[in-house]
């Protein structure tokens, strides 16, 4: 439970530099997505020869960040920017990829049309 505990804590750490290349442009937010991309591999060796953090089924740790695919997934399409791809972040993909795929999960997560509308409008704002 420990180490669950400290992946969780890890994530608070990623999501200042995942905000930052959502909210930011130009070199500001390269800098931010290479910050954001490094905290990712540092998350991912958590997963290495598992499925989901917690093996092959899922446990807290993929409850507890489960919200990262879906917002991940939206902050690059809004910016058009790939922070997690099969090439530079492999296992963090293809569990963005499986646990989005969970019927549990689909029935859950806010709708990405709705998400994308906000954060869209709201990244305009930030950036005005």
């Amino acid at each position: 439970m420990a180490e669950s505990l400290v992946i969780v804590e890890y994530v608070d750490e990623i999501n200042p530099a995942t905000f930052a290349v959502y909210s930011t442009t130009g070199e500001q937010q390269q800098k931010a997505l290479k910050e954001a991309q490094e905290g990712f591999k540092t998350l991912e060796e958590a997963l290495t020869g598992k499925k989901f953090f917690g093996g092959e089924t899922i446990g807290f740790v993929d409850i507890a960040t489960g919200w990262l695919p879906r917002w991940v997934r939206v902050i690059e399409e809004i910016v058009g920017v790939s922070i997690v791809n099969e090439n530079n972040l492999p296992l963090i993909n293809a569990w963005f990829d499986d646990f989005m795929e969970l019927e549990l999960v689909k029935g859950s997560l806010p709708s990405k049309d709705k998400l994308y509308a906000f954060n869209k409008a709201r990244r305009e704002k930030l950036l005005a």
